[in-house]
């Protein structure tokens, strides 16, 4: 069970940038009960009103099949906010 997930940096962008060219991370570090070391979870993003052309800050979220575990009650994928 994933009891938590860190914080994801906010990226800002200077200038108009294609959504497959930002440089989102890869994992992200999970708390899993019963387990000491924080593990890192493979994730894609997701931002369904992103447009490259147009300034703003968008809220891209991860995306994870989470291994075989499952999130606690209460606990959501992480989100990044990129401006």
């Amino acid at each position: 069970v994933i009891t938590a997930f860190d914080e994801v940096a906010d990226i800002t962008l200077t200038e108009a940038t294609e959504k497959d060219s930002i440089e989102l991370p890869e994992t992200v570090k999970a708390t899993i009960e019963g387990k000491s070391d924080e593990e890192d979870i493979s994730v894609t993003w997701s931002c369904k009103d992103y447009q490259a052309d147009t300034n703003g800050t968008y809220i891209f979220e991860a995306v994870s099949e989470l291994s075989g575990y499952k999130l606690d009650a209460g606990v959501t994928m992480p989100t990044g906010r990129y401006s």
